[in-house]
């Protein structure tokens, strides 16, 4: 019976179906090189968005350390209302508040452009679903979290009428607070390290095994 087999339509079956397979194969292959090339030209400029938008965050900080050094350098003014929190922060914010919050929102302007581009680059790579992408979100949203918070440190200092008896205005005030530039350069740098080490090894992984560097259902 085998030898009736028409074995020359058998080998060309086989070989039109190898064929497909390495094709398919290839076709993969290219489709993920594609993607990988795509990712990490991504990633290279999220890191130079990044170190951009930290370095426009260098004066802003100094005016909200100039700030603080200017509560401090008050508490001691004869003309304070001592009836009310934090009377120093009130009078330096009566007296001088609308010229440093001025400061403040020009300074943070070219930041507040690398932090809409940043989240431009992260919704972008989000497309291409890398694994454990959460954690490179978190970071930058940590990094660029301090243009907000400077940005509510001038809205504070830029509102002289407010009402400093009210305990949310208290409030708003103990907010302002808490806002310095030293935990501003903490924050950042503690978050810039996690992404440089998120992305260095997502690269690692891309170089040696590109699929495994990606959900499956992308």
């Amino acid at each position: 019976m085998i030898s009736k087999w028409d074995w020359s339509g058998i080998v060309q079956a086989g070989s039109g179906l190898l064929t497909v397979v390495v094709a398919y194969c290839a076709l993969s292959s290219w489709k993920i090189q594609q993607k990988s090339a795509q990712v990490n030209a991504l990633f290279d400029e999220l890191i130079t968005e990044v170190n951009e938008f930290i370095r426009h965050s260098v004066v802003p900080a100094q005016i909200v350390k100039f700030s603080h050094i200017r509560f401090e350098s008050h508490k001691d003014y004869i003309e304070l209302d001592k009836s009310l929190p934090h009377p120093e922060v009130v009078y330096v914010i009566n007296e001088f508040g609308n010229d440093l919050s001025k400061q403040l929102i020009a300074a943070l302007e070219p930041c507040g452009q690398n932090s809409s581009r940043i989240k431009s680059l992260l919704v972008r790579i989000q497309l291409h679903q890398p694994l454990g992408f959460e954690d490179c979100i978190n970071s930058c949203n940590y990094i660029i979290w301090q243009h907000d918070r400077m940005q509510a440190f001038a809205m504070t200092l830029g509102s002289p009428h407010m009402n400093w008896e009210n305990p949310m205005v208290a409030r708003s005030v103990e907010n302002s607070l808490a806002i310095t530039a030293e935990n501003i350069e903490e924050h950042t740098n503690e978050n810039y390290a996690k992404l440089l080490k998120y992305i260095t090894k997502t690269y690692g992984i891309i170089y040696k095994k590109p699929k495994k560097a990606f959900k499956s259902d992308s």
